[in-house]
C-alpha cells in the first residue's frame, strides 16, 4: 500500500490550510474532503480543533494542520477507500492482483464510492479480466479527459498489473 499512498501523495499535494478543490469542495491535507461526520479516531485526535474543521458549512475554516494531522486523516481516507473497494472486489472482481486494486482504491479516495460505480465500462472490463479495455476506459472517460496525467499513470497501472522499482 506504500507505492499507493505515495501516488496519492504526489497527485493531491499537501495542503495545510483548507483550499477548494476542481469540484469546489472544501478540502485539506492530501485530498481530504472535508465532512460533517467524524469518526472518534479522528475526533480524538483534533480534539477542540475538530470545531473549526467542521465550520466549512458556513465559511472558510480557520485552521492548519500539522504533517502528522494530514497523515492521520490519509491513512483514514485510504482506510475507508479500501474497505468498500474490498467488500466490491469480494463481489464482482476477486482476481484482481495488487496493482490494478490500487488503481481501484486511488479512483475511490478521489471520486468516491459512487463515483466509482460510474466507470461501468471499465468495471466490465475488469470483470471480464480485460485489463487493457480496462485501462483505455479509464483512460477515455471524462475524467481521464480533464485530468489525463493522472488517469494515464493509473491507465498505464491497470494495462500493465505492476508497478516498476
Amino acid at each position: 500500500m506504500e507505492n499507493l499512498r505515495d501516488r496519492l501523495k504526489q497527485h493531491e499535494g499537501l495542503y495545510l490550510v483548507p483550499y477548494k478543490d476542481s469540484e469546489g469542495f472544501w478540502s485539506i491535507g492530501w485530498g481530504h474532503k472535508l465532512t460533517s461526520t467524524y469518526g472518534p479516531r479522528i475526533r480524538k485526535l483534533f480534539g477542540a480543533k475538530i470545531e473549526k474543521l467542521l465550520a466549512f458549512r458556513l465559511h472558510k475554516p480557520d485552521i492548519e494542520l500539522s504533517e502528522v494531522e494530514a497523515e492521520e486523516l490519509l491513512t483514514e481516507d485510504l482506510y475507508a477507500a479500501s474497505d468498500k473497494f474490498m467488500r466490491w472486489k469480494g463481489a464482482y472482481c476477486p482476481q484482481l492482483n495488487l496493482t490494478r486494486s490500487e488503481v481501484c482504491v486511488e479512483l475511490i479516495f478521489w471520486v468516491g464510492y459512487t463515483g466509482f460505480l460510474k466507470f461501468d465500462k471499465m468495471i466490465k472490463a475488469m470483470e471480464n479480466k480485460d485489463y487493457k479495455l480496462a485501462a483505455l476506459e479509464l483512460y477515455n472517460s471524462k475524467l481521464g479527459k480533464k485530468y489525463s496525467s493522472r488517469t494515464k499513470t493509473l491507465a498505464v497501472l491497470m494495462w500493465e498489473g505492476r508497478v516498476d522499482g
